[in-house]
């Protein structure tokens, strides 16, 4: 007949006690009773902060986080409905992933907390807060990122989490993102971490890095004759370690790589377009190239030939000849007599010098050659026998003077004629000259000389002197 609470009810009436009265068919009985329903209030006064719930943020720790009410529920002032008529449920909510909890969640996210109170006479209350656990913060440690060098492969580095900054039981492992880094140049990698609870600290989320050319030595190789003989001398060149099996690498000499004439020279070499190389200390470079010679070419004379020579003294001009074909290189000789170009005609002994005019840029200019000249002096006996007077009846004298014969008048005292005896090539030559004119010889038929070499007769003015022996 009565009744408090809110719910749905059904009443009938069972009978009548005045026995003068019956029940009609249309009075609710047991099989048709009326329903009726006391509807739950709504609560009055009541909100999220009057409860004490509201948001918060904390930091992953592995340990369960909630949003609870704090306060108690007073639900309209004055109702006298008993406190434990009162349910309290909390939903932890991720988009349309809940779950009824009352310890809380664990993993880090945002979450929608709804906290629902369920009444016996009074609608729901629900109320929503946002519980947000952060990831937790970590450094990764980067590794094999430091002097990385050129190898021609992929060069990758890698990344890991300390353990002790990892809550225990949690497995954390760090994911890098990298291009390839195979040549030359600075590289970025980014690291990810696969445990959502963690994040990766600013400070070492990404890795700046620098892979460096690798050092190869060079060597120039010098051509096997460097003598100079007129064809190209040429540097070449050679890259004795360092070189990735596979790779190749220009080298460009610079400097004076070829040359022909003797003399000295410097070369280096630098790496033509190739960044992943470097040169070695030890290789040729602008600072410290390598020096090549050409040595000049040393001349064979051993087919020349200066022979001595010993002549007899007859006035005119003696001279040794070189005899054999001038070797390549040589482009001049002169011939000394004691040191003079002059050639001699008088009696002596003179040093005879080969002297060699080469290409000094490219040839050791060769020594000289050397002989004797003599001019040997002609003694030819003479006999002047004029003890008996001419036919005139002058007398003569002869005497020996200045290097020649003279003919002296007895008489007058006068020089009549000069006679002067050389060598020719049928024995000796006598030259007898006139006092009138000593330039001019008298001709061969003015004087005979007899098989002992001794002057017989000789004309002085056209008058025949016979000398008497």
């Amino acid at each position: 007949e009565t009744a408090k609470d809110a719910g749905e009810y059904s009443s009938y009436i069972v009978g009548s006690t005045n026995i003068n009265y019956t029940i009609s068919e249309n009075t609710p009985q047991e099989e048709n009773p009326i329903v009726w329903e006391i509807l739950k209030a709504d609560a009055i006064g009541v909100s999220a902060e009057s409860v004490g719930f509201d948001s918060k943020q904390v930091p992953y720790d592995g340990t369960k986080h909630t949003i609870v009410a704090t306060n108690a529920l007073v639900l309209n002032a004055g109702s006298t409905m008993e406190e434990n008529s009162t349910s309290i449920r909390y939903t932890y909510c991720q988009g349309d992933n809940c779950k009824v909890s009352s310890s809380g969640v664990t993993d880090a996210g945002v979450y929608t907390v709804y906290l629902t109170y369920k009444f016996k006479n009074y609608n729901d209350l629900v109320f929503s807060k946002t519980l947000t656990i952060t990831p937790k913060e970590v450094d990764v440690v980067w590794q094999n990122y430091e002097g990385l060098t050129y190898t021609g492969s992929n060069l990758l580095v890698s990344a890991m989490v300390r353990a002790e900054d990892v809550v225990a039981g949690d497995q954390v492992n760090v994911e890098v993102e990298q291009e390839n880094a195979i040549n030359v140049g600075s590289y970025t990698a980014t690291a990810t971490l696969s445990n959502s609870n963690y994040t990766v600290s600013q400070n070492s989320k990404t890795l700046n890095y620098t892979i460096s050319p690798k050092e190869i030595e060079v060597e120039l190789v010098l051509p096997q004759n460097l003598t100079y003989d007129g064809t190209i001398k040429e540097v070449g060149v050679e890259i004795v370690s360092g070189l990735v099996e596979g790779d190749t690498c220009n080298i460009k000499i610079l400097g004076t790589q070829k040359a022909t004439t003797a003399g000295t020279y410097y070369c280096y070499v630098q790496i033509d377009g190739n960044n992943n190389y470097v040169l070695s200390e030890s290789s040729p470079s602008q600072q410290n190239p390598l020096e090549w010679t050409i040595e000049k070419a040393t001349i064979d004379t051993s087919g020349l030939t200066l022979a001595s020579v010993s002549v007899d003294h007859d006035g005119e001009e003696k001279f040794l000849t070189l005899i054999g074909e001038l070797p390549d290189g040589i482009t001049g000789v002169t011939i000394t007599y004691n040191g003079s170009e002059n050639k001699p005609k008088e009696v002596g002994v003179y040093e005879v010098c080969a002297n060699f005019t080469v290409d000094e840029q490219n040839y050791i200019t060769p020594a000289s050659l050397t002989a004797t000249l003599t001019i040997n002096e002609v003694v030819a006996t003479v006999t002047f026998d004029i003890s008996y007077m001419t036919e005139n009846g002058d007398t003569f004298s002869v005497v020996f003077e200045f290097g020649r014969y003279s003919v002296i008048d007895d008489v007058y005292g006068e020089y009549i004629a000069y006679i002067t005896i050389s060598a020719n090539d049928t024995g000796s030559e006598i030259n007898a000259f006139s006092d009138a004119d000593l330039k001019n010889p008298i001709p061969d038929f003015s004087y005979s000389v007899n098989e002992s070499n001794v002057i017989s007769s000789f004309v002085i003015n056209g008058q025949t002197y016979t000398l008497y022996f």
